[in-house]
């Protein structure tokens, strides 16, 4: 490895994951996520009115009215927490305990140190397939599913917009700067 240039170290906590999910999102495809929730959401209240019509019909159909209000209520709470369900859910399923990344730039690429494994990973700039700023994180997409989150407070080794040239010069991708 040659000399660091840069370090950065993310702690994966709820409010990086919840960053990551939501920026992730919109990077693939902001108006089709918007799109679905909105979709839940209609759902959720279309659901909710027959539940409640149901409830208050005096038809016999009441149970037929909880189960509306329950899955209405469920398909709301779904579409309106979207990002935060899914940092939650992704930390308590996978990420194994995982709870600090040390990213190490270097002029040829970067390795990642996990916290508490041996083996560190080595990924090259010519993978990284966009690069996105936000006012707090940058964010490597090596995938389209898959990025790493540097949070700009833990960066040493230089400024945000020194790291951020750094970065695009050898990616040869320009930031696309995002609101998270």
């Amino acid at each position: 490895m040659n000399a660091i240039k840069f370090r950065c170290v993310t702690t994966y906590d709820l409010r990086t994951l919840y960053t990551l999910s939501k920026i992730g999102a919109a990077v693939k495809s902001r108006w089709k996520s918007l799109a679905w929730r909105l979709v839940g959401l209609v759902i959720a209240a279309y659901m909710l009115f027959m539940g409640a019509l149901s409830l208050f019909s005096l038809s016999g159909m009441e149970i037929f009215g909880v189960i509306y209000l329950l899955c209405g209520a469920a398909a709301g709470i779904w579409s309106l927490f979207l990002y935060r369900i899914r940092a939650w859910y992704v930390r308590r399923f996978f990420m194994n305990g995982t709870q600090k990344q040390t990213f190490l730039f270097d002029e040829e690429g970067f390795e990642i140190a996990v916290e508490g494994a041996e083996k560190r990973i080595r990924d090259e700039y010519g993978e990284v397939l966009r690069l996105v700023e936000t006012g707090d994180y940058f964010l490597l997409f090596l995938e389209k599913n898959v990025a790493h989150i540097l949070p700009k407070g833990t960066l040493t080794g230089g400024t945000s917009e020194e790291f951020r040239k750094f970065l695009e010069e050898k990616s040869g991708r320009a930031a696309e700067e995002m609101r998270g």
